[in-house]
């Protein structure tokens, strides 16, 4: 390492691969490709089921065998990999980089300069990216557009606006390693990652917008958001139900959550789960109605969810009906 480059800060890159083998070289040269150097690699294999291992293995001999390789006997999924990532990260700045995407040349010199002239309150630089196919074909669009609409990109304080809806190109952040201090890791708990971890770092940091893309997407048949929806559905709803808990949602988005945190309410109650009293009461508390009280009632006399299903759904057949027969004898609801 030549002495300028010792002057520069260390920035840990970790890229994540299952089942890439096919990509992940690509990936990794779009490391190697960046200008700027003083890097500390981090690789980590889910316990992939073709031959990624081999292939990362025999490309960090031959061009990086100081990197720290992490290999999962188990496929533990993207949440812990991140944690494991973070913790063999060095230095003062983070970027990941999923083995199925690539990055922009000469981009990561410009972001970590931008990053040292910046206020550190500022805890994360994201830009756009664009997309590739399976191939690595350019595909029309962005990454930020298929997500998001926007006259101007948010930066400063940005909790509100990513309450609705995740924008951020994971594979573009330089994230200064003092947020992960500061807000902790990732919550396994959830199935995926970066959206959680942007609405805690936004509670604490500001973001900043780099105004050029730097890297590729890559869209794939294959992906999580595509192959395990119904999944990520249930885990952004527990993710919103944290938020509220920590009283950071206000207006349309707390009633929202509110909703989502009866039907976790629901879910543990179903499930017999030890959290299940907790749970309801924690519902009531957000919202004192009969649905809610007869769910934290049920759940405290010990009745089986079949009693309180079928309760329920009792009571929304008598509101109907009485909403019917007021209709045909002209009487609507008095305005509030």
């Amino acid at each position: 390492m030549s002495s300028h480059e010792e002057t520069l800060p260390l920035v840990t890159v970790a890229v994540i691969c299952y089942n890439h083998a096919q990509f992940v070289i690509e990936a990794l040269e779009s490391v190697k490709a960046q200008t700027y150097q003083n890097l500390h690699l981090v690789v980590l294999d889910d316990c992939s089921e073709d031959d990624s291992v081999s292939v990362i293995q025999h490309w960090l001999n031959l061009n990086y065998p100081d990197a720290v390789f992490v290999e999962h006997e188990f496929n533990v999924g993207i949440c812990q990999t991140v944690n494991d990532a973070l913790t063999n990260a060095r230095g003062k700045y983070l970027r990941f980089l999923a083995a199925d995407d690539r990055w922009i040349p000469n981009t990561l010199a410009q972001q970590i300069e931008i990053m040292e002239t910046t206020s550190e309150d500022v805890g994360v630089l994201y830009s756009n990216a664009l997309l590739i196919n399976e191939c690595g074909e350019l595909l029309p669009g962005t990454f930020i557009e298929i997500h998001r609409t926007f006259a101007e990109m948010p930066e400063g304080w940005i909790f509100d606006t990513l309450t609705h809806g995740n924008f951020i190109p994971a594979m573009t952040a330089v994230i200064r390693l003092l947020c992960v201090e500061v807000v902790g890791g990732v919550d396994e708990g959830l199935i995926t990652e970066d959206w959680d971890m942007w609405l805690r770092i936004s509670r604490h940091f500001k973001f900043k917008y780099f105004p050029k893309p730097t890297a590729y997407y890559r869209m794939l048949r294959t992906s999580m958001t595509r192959t395990r929806h119904d999944e990520i559905v249930d885990s952004e709803r527990r993710m919103f139900v944290k938020c509220l808990r920590r009283g950071w949602l206000t207006g349309e988005k707390k009633q929202e959550a509110i909703d989502a945190e009866y039907l976790e309410a629901c879910r543990a109650y179903l499930l017999g789960l030890p959290d299940r009293t907790q749970e309801a009461a924690s519902t009531f508390r957000h919202r004192m109605c009969i649905k809610h009280a007869l769910l934290l009632s049920f759940v405290l006399v010990g009745l089986p969810y079949q009693r309180f299903d079928a309760t329920i759904m009792l009571l929304s057949n008598m509101k109907r009906r009485a909403e019917l027969i007021l209709a045909r004898c002209g009487i609507g609801r008095e305005p509030r």
